[in-house]
This record gives C-alpha cells, sequence and structure tokens, in this order.
C-alpha cells in the first residue's frame, strides 16, 4: 500500500510537504502542489479515509438504503451515488432492507454508530408515521428517493404519472387499442402514480378503464405466466405497457413461447431505461427514469444540508424523464406495416373496421391472478 512517505520520496519532497499539498493547503505554491498531486496520481495513492475521519472529525460517509438489488434500478442508483459522492471526497455505507420495516430500522439505529454524515432513503413502504418518526429522531440530514411525503426531509422522485401517461400515449398514437398494462404493488405511492397516468393517457383518447387489461405481478415469473395466458388467447392484446423494464422480460420470452414476434404481433413499452433495455432483442422503447439527474440532485443537496443549509428540508423536487423511442413498438396506422394479430372478432384485421369497432365494445377490464395489494387499492 503506497503511503504518503512513499510519495514523498518519489516527488523530492518532505513528507510535510505532501501532507499539506493533498490538503490544498496555501502554504504549497501551485508548481510544488501539481507536482505532489501528479506523484500521488502515478502511484495510484489512496487517502487514508479513517485517520483523516478521526482528525476532522467527520467520516466523510453516507448511509444509502435500498429495498433490494436483484431489481437492476437499484444497483444501477447504487452506482450513481457512489459516482457522485466521491466527487465530494465521500464515501457510501450501503444497506439493503429486503423490502422490511425491521431492516431498515436497523439501519437508521446503527447509522450514528458508523458515524454517517447523512441518510438517502429509498424506503420500503409509504407509511409515513414511521418513516417521519425515523427521521424525526436521526440528527443527519435525510434525503427520501422517490417518496412524496410531508416529513422533516427532502424528497426527489420522478414525475411517474407523467412518463406512464407518456408510455402509453406512444403505444395509442402507433394505433393500438388493445392495450394490457402489467402493473405491480399499487400500494407503493410511484407504481399508483402509474396507473393513474395509464387512466389519463386511455382517458384521453376516449378508452374507458372496462376496455383495458390490466395484469398483477410481484415477480418475473409470475408476470411471466400472466402474460403468456394473455397472449395465448383469441383475443390477445396488440401492445403491453409495463411498469417496470425488468418485467419486460417476461413479456418479450412469453411472446416467443408462443411463436410471437415483437414488435410485428406484440408491441411492448416499458418504464425505468435499465441499461438492459437498450440491449435487448428488439431494443426496448421505455419511459427513462433520471436516475443520473436525481443521484447529482440529492448529493448536490445533501452536502448542502450536511454544511448546515436547512433551506431546503422539506421540499419535493421533480426531476423530468423522457421517452425513448427504439425498436419494439409496431405502427398500426401505416397501411404497408402487414397483417395485424388475428382476432376472432376482426375477419379482416383491423381493416375491418365494422368488426373491430363491435370487438372494442366488449369488456376487457381484467384482473388476471391480481394480488391482495392491486385489490385493496383498486
Amino acid at each position: 500500500m503506497v503511503t504518503i512517505k512513499d510519495v514523498a520520496r518519489y516527488a523530492g519532497v518532505s513528507y510535510s510537504t505532501v501532507s499539506r499539498a493533498l490538503a490544498d493547503s496555501p502554504l504549497v505554491d501551485a508548481k510544488t502542489k501539481k507536482k505532489v498531486l501528479r506523484a500521488a496520481e502515478e502511484m495510484h495513492y489512496v487517502p487514508n479515509q479513517m485517520a483523516r475521519s478521526l482528525k476532522g472529525g467527520k467520516s466523510r460517509t453516507v448511509l444509502l438504503i435500498v429495498p433490494d438489488l436483484t431489481n437492476a434500478f437499484f444497483p444501477k442508483m447504487v452506482t450513481c451515488f457512489e459516482e457522485n459522492l466521491r466527487k465530494h471526497d465521500y464515501s457510501i455505507l450501503l444497506g439493503i432492507s429486503d423490502n422490511t420495516e425491521e431492516l431498515e430500522n436497523r439501519c437508521f439505529e446503527r447509522a450514528s454508530s458508523f458515524g454517517a454524515e447523512g441518510i438517502v432513503w429509498i424506503a420500503c413502504d409509504e407509511n409515513q408515521e414511521r418513516i417521519g418518526n425515523l427521521i424525526q429522531n436521526t440528527d443527519v440530514p435525510v434525503i427520501l428517493i422517490n417518496r412524496e411525503m410531508d416529513v422533516d426531509a427532502t424528497c426527489v422522485t420522478n414525475d411517474n404519472r407523467r412518463g406512464a401517461c407518456a408510455a402509453v400515449e406512444c403505444l395509442l398514437q402507433n394505433g393500438h387499442r388493445r392495450v394490457a398494462c402489467l402493473i405491480r404493488d399499487l400500494n407503493q405511492q410511484h407504481f399508483k402514480e402509474r396507473y393513474l397516468g395509464c387512466q389519463d393517457a386511455f382517458r384521453k383518447y376516449g378508452i374507458s378503464d372496462e376496455e383495458v387489461t390490466y395484469l398483477c405481478a410481484e415477480s418475473t415469473r409470475t408476470a411471466y405466466e400472466e402474460a403468456r395466458r394473455l397472449l395465448a388467447a383469441p383475443n390477445r392484446p396488440t401492445a403491453f405497457f409495463v411498469f417496470s423494464d425488468w418485467l419486460a422480460d417476461s413479456v418479450y420470452s412469453a411472446a416467443a413461447s408462443l411463436g410471437l414476434s415483437i414488435p410485428q404481433d406484440v408491441s411492448v413499452v416499458g418504464y425505468d431505461d435499465i441499461d438492459r433495455a437498450q440491449y435487448m432483442l428488439p431494443a426496448l422503447t421505455t419511459w427513462h427514469h433520471p436516475i443520473e439527474q436525481i443521484t447529482t440532485v440529492s448529493v448536490d443537496i445533501l452536502m448542502r444540508q450536511i454544511d448546515g443549509d436547512t433551506a431546503t428540508r422539506g421540499n419535493h423536487i421533480v426531476v423530468p424523464g423522457r421517452l425513448v423511442e427504439r425498436n419494439s413498438v409496431r405502427d398500426l396506422t401505416k397501411q404497408d406495416d402487414g397483417p395485424a394479430p388475428e382476432d376472432p372478432g376482426c375477419t379482416g384485421g383491423l381493416n375491418d373496421e365494422k368488426d373491430c369497432n363491435r370487438d372494442r365494445r366488449k369488456p376487457r377490464h381484467w384482473f388476471w391472478h391480481c394480488t391482495g395489494a392491486c385489490k385493496a387499492w383498486l
């Protein structure tokens, strides 16, 4: 391990000069400071963070609490937070709650013993009283991600309702009217907002909720089984909107198992724009959840609060996203785009306007294998 003494010998200066140069002391001239920094970089010198913490009275660490790491969304968020905190010479303490209150409570209890100067928290539920009490009983600033609550913390979110509305509108603008929405736990605020966004889009196009098929799934396996069951039905949808990109794989697999191709037989739009989305075959059209911007904004605010600025505590900040159009949506409005999927009620495909209109009047507000969470809210 390279030490300050090693850097001093390499640069041909004293130990104290290296120490001052690394601390950006005004007692070291610019030329010498540049020489020391170059030597430290060439030798891959890493400062002893613990020693600096003991000397300065700061740990320069932030506790990041996430529900799990199985969903590709969260590892990406962890990486983005780590990169942004590193710019401020801070490190991450990672707490994984496994979607349980007990482990979240334990993370908060241990935050002070680890000397965390701030907490970034993706809470596992919407219990405002519990969340408010945890925040109230900690003496460091807290940033809540993807939660809008009346608590003593800054809430940084994406506009989930607007994003879901834009994603569904993408399908409707391309002529799709038999649309299935693959949803998750509607007890969680951000999924509830995405459901409302779906309704906004359908209402705008004159489509009632009874004409839309909703599938509830809490895992990729359930999503696959229910998507396959619906795609195997005689009057299958022409498109899916999935509430999370990681569920889109299930729709792709279900379609492939039935010999259906995307987007020729069924179109898919996702939400989050995880890294994998651009490499799926075909590449997934999805709403870009601005993780990079959310983490940048969150860290900047947290740094100010750690320095004593409380002006933003209690604020709610919405970071806008955008629709990323790739290759998973078929345009049904083009006459030369080939035949639509078989439909017993449409003897001539989508060109048979009379039969199609008659068929659209049939109720399609189905909840296949709906979880208790979905039933409770709907």
